[in-house]
């Protein structure tokens, strides 16, 4: 055992955890990709152990060797981890029927503008007689706020109608599913009114399990208690002091949030190191000055060393009432490695530090490594351990010769504190324009200017104001003092979104990621080593990463129907880069009010495929599920041409939209029928019918709207012998009249976007038989079957060979035609 012992190498193998960290998360990537198979790592850890124990010199194997077991390791975990794979027993063996669910509160509910999220642990779903067991957690969705005796941990039950959250249909849109996925959340349900909402009174447990029960719910009940106390404070205020104590943003406005983000401070909304930073600082200092009164205590006990150790008790707190997420979870882990390092009299480095916690959060949860929050947290820490030379030069005092800006202590922590935000926004600048596709300049500017009122001033009064919650006078007056520093953000991030200073741009292909990337690990390198030889090489690369790159242009034409739910937008994408758009809007309901189609999903579509600009939008007929989202592609797309089927409209949306494109200078056309929009050789887009240029409007309800319906615009889109027939909402009158003024000929289309999503109303018999469409495609939402679609209408383009293309059901709808030959494909 001696003789064993004395083999093993006297030196750590490896002294930095980063390259373990970065195989580690490579791994877990490959698991998403494809099965690791387990007896690869058994190889592995042999020939490890074998190295281990036979090497004299040169460690670079077993180095290696390591590296690939934490590589096959990561890949192992996350294969087996259940958040890749969904459990039999979840709570979805009803999904689609309304049913009675119970289970427990396990989270403070989150309450936004009109409506409040709750999750539930799901125990038992009921059906009329019969009787489910179940487990998982379901979000849940209500008007209104829910009972205040509905604490987290108690039971409840509610009647709902559960469903599997939906995947992404269209390309570069939200992932939803994978959102709640990576929560263990596979189901969501919509409780239409509080009165299907009953709190159910279980008897406590008794003994050790539930005082465990207890103590597991405790931190969430601190959360639902602060966040009642901040609720008392004004609605703007409240909503940015919730996020900034408790971790909740549900409550903060669109406004403000659109305020943050426009100035790149969204991240001061987060509980992350620097609210940690602080509150250490606070207790640490705290504990000293109570310890440094005792002349025995600092004789016989390390007073810093025990001041750090004490700290983590309401650091480790605080971050259970955050809700454990991972900026703050980031944040206390290297705050931990931080006193490990004090307490051990180590060296601290950052770099190194962040590997651990990155480490320890990805072996806990490695699907956190696809999460937008894990990937920003850590990638803003490494840039900044990229600049940690020039920035602790700068922190270090200076010498007596130093310039006078050096030696002045206010000039110098401005400038650390720019060039910490400087450093942040380099290394998470190609995730955010990934992500959410604008980069804000002004970002380290506001942050300088704002950070001092939310994490100085209003967090520090905050947190007194939750240590004095007992005392709900001293409270409330604590968090309205701290209010103050809230509402000065507020008016400061207001005028400085107005600034020009924000980039919309699409988004970045691998190899500019990888390039910047490298160009930053080269310029870390250049502030260790110098040369010249490594600075043009840090700026060769950074400007290759920086170098636009226009979409590839084949000559082919590919046409668009995304999924928007019930509503509208056809995308056409012309040989020459022409891109056009028909339609952008969908139907709203009661969850999803404030959902604004054009900025979640149609945006981010164009920007996933490289589009910048748009040269035209056609919008068929004002009825807002057809034009909704159109005022933030008008904003952002700046399109030459709007192109409507009148301007004469007593509808204020529509009329907003009409306002909006005259301030931003874009031509108002009306299409008139038989008029052609676009023509490039053997491509043309002619309108076939504008019954409003013709009819005028007449008002009055029902009527009314059917007469938009029949008046919208009908779209061919012709591109050698194949054709395309956008017919908005017509009806059956609108395709009797075309069926006469155009006839069958010019009707005939392969790819037909079905009337009125379906509607029993339109798709008349005749004018299937006049289109003879070899695709059908409805667009209308997986809550409209059975109407949107009518069974009856699906039939007839059966019957007539069509092959019928719901994208409630299929997702969005892609087609490729070079004038031959027509395609449907992926994305």
């Amino acid at each position: 055992m001696c003789a064993f012992m004395e083999r093993l190498p006297k030196k750590p193998v490896i002294t930095s955890i980063i390259p373990i960290t970065l195989a580690f998360a490579a791994g877990i990537l490959w698991a998403k990709i494809a099965f690791v198979p387990v007896v690869l790592v058994w190889i592995v850890l042999i020939l490890l152990a074998f190295r281990l124990i036979a090497q004299r010199h040169g460690p670079l194997i077993t180095k290696a060797l390591l590296v690939v077991f934490f590589f096959m390791i990561g890949g192992i975990h996350a294969t087996l981890s259940t958040d890749f794979k969904i459990q039999q027993s979840h709570a979805v063996p009803m999904a689609g029927r309304e049913v009675s669910v119970s289970g427990i509160l396990q989270q403070a509910p989150a309450i936004g503008r009109e409506n409040t999220v709750l999750i539930m642990k799901v125990r038992e779903m009921r059906r009329n007689r019969e009787r489910v067991r179940a487990a998982g957690l379901v979000r849940l969705t209500m008007p209104g706020r829910p009972p205040l005796s509905l604490q987290p941990g108690d039971s409840f039950m509610v009647r709902t109608r559960l469903s599997p959250p939906r995947g992404p249909t269209v390309p570069g849109a939200f992932d939803y599913r994978a959102y709640l996925s990576r929560q263990g959340i596979r189901a969501t349900g919509w409780i239409s009114s509080p009165r299907l909402l009953t709190r159910i009174n279980r008897p406590l447990k008794a003994g050790l399990a539930g005082f465990f029960s207890r103590l597991r719910y405790l931190p969430e009940r601190w959360r639902m208690i602060i966040g009642r106390r901040l609720d008392e404070l004004v609605p703007r205020q409240a909503g940015v002091y919730r996020a900034l104590l408790i971790g909740d943003r549900s409550a903060v406005s669109p406004g403000v949030m659109e305020n943050f983000k426009a100035c790149g401070i969204v991240h001061l909304l987060a509980i992350s190191g620097i609210h940690m930073g602080l509150l250490a600082l606070g207790v640490g200092f705290v504990v000293l000055w109570i310890l440094k009164r005792s002349t025995w205590l600092l004789l016989r006990i390390p007073a810093l060393k025990v001041a750090a150790l004490i700290s983590l008790i309401p650091l480790t707190v605080y971050a259970l009432i955050a809700g454990f997420h991972p900026p703050a979870v980031r944040a206390l882990l290297m705050t931990m490695v931080f006193v490990a390092a004090l307490l051990m009299d180590r060296q601290w480095s950052i770099a190194n530090n962040t590997a651990i916690a990155a480490l320890i959060i990805l072996a806990f949860k490695p699907t956190l490594l696809f999460a937008v929050s894990f990937q920003l947290s850590f990638a803003a820490m490494a840039a900044i351990a990229v600049f940690a030379g020039p920035l602790r030069q700068l922190a270090a005092a200076p010498a007596a010769t130093a310039p006078w800006w050096r030696r002045n202590r206010l000039w110098r922590w401005s400038l650390f504190s720019i060039l910490i935000s400087l450093a942040a926004m380099a290394g998470t600048a190609p995730i955010i324009i990934a992500d959410f596709h604008r980069l804000a300049l002004i970002s380290p500017l506001a942050t300088l200017i704002v950070e001092p009122l939310l994490c100085l001033w209003a967090l520090a009064w905050g947190i007194l104001g939750c240590l004095t919650l007992p005392f709900a006078p001293l409270s409330a007056l604590l968090f309205k003092i701290g209010a103050l520093g809230i509402s000065a953000a507020l008016k400061i991030t207001s005028l400085l979104a107005a600034l020009p200073f924000t980039l919309w741009l699409p988004t970045p292909y691998w190899v500019q990621i990888i390039l910047w990337y490298a160009a930053l690990g080269l310029l870390g390198l250049w502030f260790k080593r110098g040369g010249w030889g490594l600075l043009v090489g840090v700026i060769i690369i950074a400007l290759l990463a920086l170098l636009p790159v226009k979409p590839s242009v084949d000559g082919k034409t590919r046409v668009s129907f995304l999924d928007v739910g019930h509503g509208g937008c056809s995308i056409l994408r012309l040989p020459g880069a022409h891109t056009i758009i028909i339609d952008s809007g969908r139907r709203q309901r009661r969850s999803v009010r404030y959902y604004d189609v054009g900025r979640s999903v149609v945006a981010p579509f164009l920007w996933y495929k490289h589009i910048s600009r748009v040269d035209a939008v056609i919008i068929t007929h004002p009825h807002a599920d057809h034009y909704n989202g159109l005022a933030f592609i008008l904003r952002r797309f700046r399109p030459s041409v709007l192109w409507v089927n009148t301007m004469v409209v007593d509808e204020e949306g529509f009329e907003d939209l009409l306002k909006l494109a005259r301030e931003l200078k874009i031509k108002l056309r009306v299409a008139a029928g038989g008029s052609v929009l676009y023509r490039d050789h053997a491509v043309r887009l002619r309108n076939l019918l504008n019954l409003a240029a013709v009819e005028g409007r007449r008002d009055g309800g029902a009527d009314s709207d059917r007469q938009r319906n029949n008046q919208g615009l009908v779209l061919r889109l012709t591109v050698g012998k194949r054709a395309f027939l956008f017919t908005g909402d017509i009806e059956r009158r609108a395709e009797e009249h075309l069926i006469k003024s155009v006839g069958a000929d010019e009707l005939h289309s392969d790819v037909l976007k079905v009337p009125h999503h379906g509607s029993r109303t339109s798709s008349s018999m005749a004018f299937i038989e006049a289109v003879k469409p070899a695709f059908a495609v409805v667009q209308a939402e997986r809550h409209g079957r059975g109407i949107f679609p009518a069974p009856e209408v699906v039939r007839r383009y059966r019957q007539a060979g069509a092959q019928v293309l719901n994208t409630a059901v299929v997702g969005s709808v892609f087609f490729v035609t070079d004038g031959q030959q027509l395609r449907r494909v992926g994305h």
